[in-house]
């Protein structure tokens, strides 16, 4: 009698849980995972993460935000190699399974063979190519590519695989941070650019090209430090919201000060992970936002 008690009870209130996870509205996650970035965007039971963090500490944060049954991450895109970027990859290969993983080109001697066999499917992503999925809109502006066609990425139809022969040969440079994908996110109304670590340099590139528009939101590039966020890329953005992912009291003293005078002067609103934690942009409808942190 017990158990059937248990059980009716307990079966209810999974599938309302599981209810729940499917129909909350898409979210915009900066996980708090130390010196380092890892952006979770999902919507019911379809994940993409741009990054991994330096180390396990991004399952935490997936648990907490996914829904328990699915254990399934359908993208993830690696901006660089660096290991604040790239570092909780193995780790979450080993607990998730990994539909596709988009990089850069970049080679990388340390993503180990075990890892990359748990990966269903490698691709690379340059300037052009586009990603759509759920309600989604995914649009790469770097690295350049000049030699092979931007391509189409269409996961809403039916599940593409991309082909690793068709892989796009971007322009690589010396300095890593320089190769990071740049991803511009449309949902509806909302608009998301995330930059990785790329220099001021390079984002005059992308100012003088005239691949930037107006934002919601802006991942402040390589942590907040003086050599990315330059004025002419916020004035191009003018983002309402930036956001510097950052550990506690970390070495490198990001975010620099310089910077956040210039965010302060341009009266955009501030949040940092090394303060308050995870911190989730809800997009409640087409223009309306709403913002947690784990911490006040």
């Amino acid at each position: 009698m017990k158990i059937h008690t248990y059980v009716m009870i307990t079966l209810p209130l999974v599938a309302f849980f599981a209810l729940h996870s499917f129909f909350r509205p898409p979210r915009v996650v900066f996980c708090d995972v130390g010196q380092g970035d890892a952006i979770l965007i999902i919507q019911g039971t379809t994940q993409l993460l741009i990054d991994t963090g330096p180390d396990r500490s991004i399952e935490t944060c997936l648990y907490q935000q996914m829904p328990f049954f699915d254990r399934t991450i359908e993208i993830v895109i690696i901006s660089h190699p660096d290991l604040d970027h790239k570092g909780g990859l193995e780790h979450l290969a080993r607990y998730f399974q990994i539909d596709t993983l988009f990089f850069n080109g970049e080679p990388d001697q340390e993503w180990s063979m075990q890892t990359l066999l748990q990966i269903q499917s490698l691709a690379t992503l340059a300037d052009g190519d586009r990603i759509n999925i759920a309600d989604w809109e995914i649009d790469c502006l770097w690295p350049p590519d000049e030699n092979t066609q931007p391509r189409i990425w269409d996961f809403r139809e039916k599940k593409q695989i991309p082909d690793i022969k068709t892989r796009r040969t971007p322009t690589l440079l010396s300095d890593t941070n320089a190769n990071s994908i740049v991803i511009r996110l449309k949902i509806d109304a909302f608009s998301a650019l995330f930059s990785g670590d790329l220099p001021e340099k390079y984002e005059k590139r992308l100012v003088d090209e005239k691949k930037l528009s107006q934002v919601t939101l802006l991942k402040a590039g390589h942590h907040g430090s003086k050599t990315s966020t330059s004025t002419p890329f916020l004035e191009e953005l003018r983002p309402t919201h930036i956001v510097f992912s950052v550990g506690k009291r970390n070495s490198y003293h990001h975010p620099h000060q310089e910077i956040l005078d210039k965010v302060i002067k341009k009266q955009i609103q501030i949040w940092r992970t090394d303060k308050q934690g995870t911190i989730t942009f809800n997009l409640r409808s087409k223009s309306e936002v709403a913002i947690h942190t784990s911490r006040p």
